[in-house]
C-alpha cells in the first residue's frame, strides 16, 4: 500500500509523467515530452474591465518541454524533472510569460512498516496567469495575484506514515511554501507558509475512524503605504470518518475546530468550525470527487490567510473503452481575510473557476486536448492590489508528445485509495511480511 501512495504522491510533485522504470527490469528512466499549445482569451493580461485600455483579446502560444529522469529499487523511488514554459501573446507582447521549474520526488521504505515520501520544488519566471499551468483536474480554486509579476517560488514536502497495525496507522506530515515577487516595485508581500500535521486512524471492514492535529506558521512581509508585516498562528483539531459505500464510491467527513492568532503574542484571535465533507468515485481508470470545506488557509500569492467556503469538483475518466477521456475542475470559494492584528475578518474575495478538457491519444507518444477554462475572480476595491477583480475566457488546443511511450496511459486524475485497496494491500504486504520472518 505504502508503495501504491507513493506514486500517487509522486505523480502530483511530478505532473503529466507515469512512475516506474521502462520495463520490468529496468532502474533508470529517462523520459523527454513537449507540449505545444495555441489557443486565444478575452482578457490577455487578467484585468478588469475598468483598467486602462480594458480586457485585452489576443492570440498566444505556450511552449513546454520538459525531461524527467525516475530512479527505482526494492525500498526506494525517487525522480528529478524540469520543465521550461514560454507563452507568447500576438498582439501584447508585454503580456508574455516563461518560467522554469524543477522537481524532485522520493519515497523511502524504512522499514517493513514505516515510510517517509520526501519532495521538493523550485520555481522562477514572469506569468500573467497561473491557471493553465497544470491539467484540467488540477487547476487551483483560489485567489490569485495581479498579471506580470516576476517571481520566484519553493515547497517542500514530507509525509510520514507507520503501521503498528494491519488496523492501526499513524501518520506525520509537513508542507513549507513560499512566493517571492522579484519585479521591483511589486505591491505583493514575500509570503512563506509552515504546516505540519500528524494524527491517526483505526480501519474497519468499510469504515475508518481517525484524528488529525494541525500547527500552521504564516508570515507575509510588509507592503508599503498598504499594510503592516504579519505573522499567524492557525491551529486545528478535526475528527474523521471514511465510509466505504460500494467498491467504486466512498465518502470521507471531517469536523472540528480551529483557532488563528498572531504569533508573537497569541493575540487577535479569530475562532471558527472546521468542516470537510467529500464523495468520491474510483475505478482503476480514473476518480471523480466532490467536496466542501470551510477552513482556514494561507494564500501565499495574495500573502493573507483566509476563511473560506469552498465547495469543488474534480474528474479524470475515459470515456468508455475509447482513446478519449475528460478532465476538469469546477469549483466556488469564497472567503475573507483573517487580520489578527484586530482579531476582525477583512473584506471577502470570491473565485469562480470552470475548466474542461477533452483529451485524445492518438498513439502511445502522441495526445491531443481541446480545454476551456473561465475564470470569475471578485475582490472588491480593497483587494485589488492584491488579488484584482477579473474575468477571463481561455480556449486552448494542445499536442503532447513523449519519448519513449509510456507503457500504459497515465491517469487523468488521482487521488486517495478506497478503504478495500487500502485493506487489500495492507493484507497483503502483512503475509509477506509474516512470510518473510518465517523463513528466517
Amino acid at each position: 500500500m505504502r508503495r501504491a501512495l507513493a506514486r500517487s504522491f509522486l505523480a502530483a510533485v511530478l505532473p503529466g509523467v507515469l512512475i516506474g522504470a521502462a520495463s520490468a527490469d529496468a532502474r533508470v528512466m529517462v523520459r523527454g515530452a513537449i507540449l505545444a499549445s495555441g489557443g486565444w482569451t478575452d482578457n490577455a493580461r487578467s484585468q478588469p474591465s475598468s483598467a486602462p485600455g480594458g480586457q485585452q483579446r489576443d492570440e498566444f502560444f505556450d511552449l513546454q518541454p520538459g525531461m524527467i529522469v525516475a530512479h527505482e529499487t526494492p525500498t526506494f523511488v525517487e525522480q528529478l524533472g524540469v520543465r521550461l514554459t514560454s507563452s507568447s501573446y500576438l498582439e501584447n507582447p508585454e503580456a508574455r510569460a516563461y518560467a522554469g521549474r524543477l522537481d524532485w520526488g522520493g519515497f523511502f521504505e524504512l522499514s517493513p512498516s514505516s515510510s517517509i515520501l520526501l519532495g521538493a520544488s523550485g520555481q522562477i519566471g514572469r506569468f500573467n496567469t497561473f491557471t493553465t499551468l497544470d491539467g484540467a483536474a488540477g487547476t487551483p480554486i483560489t485567489a490569485l495575484p495581479p498579471s506580470g509579476i516576476t517571481f520566484t517560488t519553493l515547497g517542500a514536502q514530507e509525509q510520514a506514515a507507520h503501521d503498528f497495525s494491519p488496523a492501526w496507522r499513524g501518520l506525520q506530515g509537513l508542507e513549507v511554501n513560499s512566493f517571492l515577487p522579484l519585479s521591483s516595485g511589486a505591491a505583493q508581500p514575500k509570503s512563506v507558509s509552515v504546516d505540519h500535521r500528524f494524527g491517526g486512524e483505526r480501519s474497519y471492514v468499510r469504515d475508518a475512524l481517525g484524528f488529525e492535529i494541525r500547527n500552521a506558521y504564516a508570515l507575509y512581509t510588509a507592503v508599503a503605504g498598504s499594510r503592516a508585516q504579519q505573522a499567524q498562528l492557525t491551529e486545528s483539531i478535526v475528527g474523521r470518518w471514511r465510509h466505504e459505500l460500494s467498491r467504486e464510491f466512498g465518502s470521507q467527513l471531517d469536523a472540528g475546530a480551529a483557532v488563528v492568532t498572531r504569533a508573537d503574542d497569541f493575540g487577535g484571535a479569530l475562532f471558527l468550525p472546521v468542516v470537510t465533507a467529500m464523495l468520491r468515485y474510483t475505478v482503476d481508470a480514473g476518480q471523480a470527487e466532490a467536496s466542501y470545506s470551510h477552513a482556514a488557509t494561507a494564500n501565499v500569492f495574495v500573502g493573507q490567510t483566509f476563511v473560506s467556503d469552498s465547495g469543488v469538483l474534480r474528474l479524470g475518466l475515459p470515456l468508455g473503452r475509447s482513446r478519449f477521456a475528460l478532465s476538469g475542475s469546477l469549483g466556488v470559494s469564497r472567503g475573507r481575510a483573517a487580520n489578527t492584528s484586530d482579531g476582525t475578518y477583512g473584506p471577502a474575495i470570491s473565485v469562480l473557476v470552470a475548466d474542461a478538457a477533452l483529451s485524445w491519444a492518438a498513439t502511445p507518444e502522441v495526445g491531443v486536448s481541446l480545454r476551456y477554462q473561465l475564470t470569475d475572480q471578485h475582490g472588491g476595491a480593497v483587494m485589488d492590489q492584491l488579488a484584482p477583480s477579473y474575468l477571463r475566457s481561455t480556449v486552448l488546443l494542445s499536442i503532447a508528445a513523449v519519448y519513449p511511450a509510456q507503457q500504459r496511459a497515465g491517469l487523468p486524475y488521482r487521488g486517495a485509495l478506497q478503504l478495500r485497496e487500502e485493506r487489500e494491500q495492507s493484507e497483503r504486504e502483512q503475509r509477506e511480511r509474516d512470510a518473510a520472518a518465517a523463513r528466517k
